[in-house]
C-alpha cells in the first residue's frame, strides 16, 4: 500500500499498512517495503512534481501545501476564467483527461453542478454516460447473477440508464443501471 494514502475515517493510521498490527492482532508474518520510483507519470510531469512535494509535506508540522504550475499539465485558473478554460480543455483533451482539484467535497459538488449545467448542458442530477465514484463498499450485489464480489470504495462506474429517482427523508435517490 501507499503510506501517503489517507487512513480509514476515524483512524490516525491504516491498519492494513501497519506491520505491528498485522503481526500482533492477526498473527500474520508481515514485512514492509517502500516503493520510491514513480513509473506511471512522465519525468517532467507537473502532476508528479506536486505529488512528490505533497508527500514530502507529510513529515512537516504544520504542512506548507502549495501547488506549482508548469502551464502544461497543471494550471491555476481564477474563478472568472474557469468556465471558458474548462470548455476549451474539454474540447482539446476530452472530458476524461481533465481534472479539477478542490479543497472540499462541498466545493467539488458545486463545481460539478455548474459544469453539468453551464458547460455540458445537463439539467438532471445524474444522466446516462456519467461516471460516478463508489464512496462506500457495497456488498449487496456480491455473487448475484455472476456479478463482481463487491463494488469497492474508489472504483468508478458508468451510468448506463437512469431507471427512476425518488426522495426519502429529505434525500434524493436514483435507481441506476451501471457498468463497472
Amino acid at each position: 500500500g501507499d503510506p501517503a494514502q489517507l487512513p480509514p475515517v476515524g483512524e490516525t493510521l491504516s491498519p492494513a499498512l501497519d506491520v505491528s498490527i498485522l503481526r500482533d492482532r492477526h498473527d500474520l508474518l508481515a514485512g514492509a517495503v517502500e516503493l520510491t520510483e514513480v513509473v506511471r507519470q512522465q519525468a517532467l510531469s507537473g502532476i508528479l512534481a506536486n505529488a512528490t512535494e505533497l508527500r514530502s509535506q507529510l513529515a512537516v508540522e504544520p504542512p506548507d501545501v502549495r501547488f506549482s504550475t508548469n502551464g502544461v499539465d497543471v494550471v491555476r485558473i481564477e474563478g472568472p476564467d474557469l468556465e471558458d478554460e474548462l470548455s476549451t480543455a474539454f474540447a482539446r483533451y476530452g472530458e476524461e483527461e481533465v481534472c479539477v482539484l478542490c479543497r472540499s467535497n462541498k466545493r467539488a459538488y458545486e463545481y460539478a453542478r455548474q459544469v453539468r449545467a453551464r458547460i455540458l448542458g445537463l439539467e438532471e442530477e445524474v444522466s446516462a454516460g456519467d461516471r460516478l465514484m463508489i464512496v462506500r463498499n457495497n456488498y449487496f450485489w456480491a455473487g448475484q447473477e455472476g456479478r463482481a464480489e463487491l463494488m469497492a470504495n474508489g472504483e468508478l462506474v458508468e451510468v448506463l440508464r437512469v431507471q427512476g429517482t425518488e426522495e426519502k427523508h429529505g434525500l434524493r435517490f436514483a435507481d441506476l443501471e451501471v457498468r463497472w
